[in-house]
């Protein structure tokens, strides 16, 4: 059975070299990502590559791209969170509110509806990884992109209460690792 890989943020930076290193492990990758970047024919030249656009906020598009993932596969068997967005770089006095906005509800709400659609799919397979992928810059005081450094913590948050494992891996409690 072939493995399979959700790589949101896919197209671009740490998205995309994840999905090259899954591609070069052998599984089947799904990136998911508001636009394709013009990056889609390289990953489709290394192995069995599938570009969605979608919008992480999005929930019910989420949902459809798991579904569509889990009716070619059979099944999800990895997430890697990496859709993330910095915002606007200005001093937290002069920021956008809706910039800030924005950008908390990708990096924060884009990362809980995406662990609760694949985790939903995992825990009906019985196995499953996600893993959020976040920043050390939420660990260090900076006054500007504001949004981005409030949701850096609580997206670590999110892997240590929804999907903690005694093996230090991130995945679903009480879920086995795919083979």
């Amino acid at each position: 059975m072939t493995k399979t890989a959700l790589v949101t943020g896919g197209t671009s930076g740490i998205g995309l070299a994840t999905v090259k290193k899954f591609l070069n492990e052998g599984f089947a990758v799904t990136a998911l990502s508001f636009n394709d970047g013009g990056h889609t024919a390289e990953p489709q030249a290394l192995g069995d590559y599938t570009f969605k656009e979608g919008d992480v906020t999005d929930a019910k598009r989420v949902e459809e791209i798991i579904a569509q993932l889990v009716d070619q596969y059979g099944q999800l068997d990895v997430v890697a969170n990496v859709a993330g967005s910095l915002g606007n770089h200005t001093p937290f006095v002069e920021a956008d509110l809706d910039n800030i906005h924005k950008v908390l509800d990708v990096n924060l709400m884009g990362t809980i509806i995406v662990d609760q659609k694949a985790g939903a799919q995992m825990v009906k397979q019985g196995s499953g990884v996600i893993v959020n992928v976040g920043s050390i810059d939420g660990l260090m005081a900076n006054f500007e992109s504001i949004g981005y450094m409030a949701t850096l913590p609580e997206a670590s948050a999110i892997n240590g209460s929804t999907i903690m494992a005694d093996d230090g891996y991130t995945l679903f409690k009480g879920v086995d690792l795919p083979d």
